[in-house]
């Protein structure tokens, strides 16, 4: 094993409401935009994996928009090239696992 391993950066990227909610009563997240003057595509450019949840892999993973915007439809194509990690229902399950 080499010593030479280069340590990778997490870079967390979470929409979430002044008020600390993620998404309304019903799972709503239409609050949420990716404007162009936000940068998204620069931001996702920098990066090479997506950490999820079960939850969101499970919403987001391979979602499609329905919008003919080109730009929105460029995001998610990024988005989708990454590499995907999704992490299981129940912290318990990951110490579980950590532990064994």
């Amino acid at each position: 094993m080499s010593n030479n391993v280069r340590q990778r950066r997490i870079i967390l990227d979470l929409a979430v409401t002044l008020d600390g909610f993620v998404e309304g009563k019903n799972g709503e997240v239409d609050w949420c935009i990716m404007d162009s003057e936000m940068e998204f595509i620069n931001f996702l450019n920098q990066i090479d994996t997506i950490l999820y949840g079960r939850k969101s892999y499970d919403l987001w993973g391979q979602f499609t928009p329905e919008t003919t915007d080109d730009a929105e439809k460029e995001i998610w194509e990024l988005i989708h090239s990454k590499k995907n990690m999704c992490f299981p229902e129940r912290k318990k399950r990951l110490m579980t696992k950590r532990h064994s």
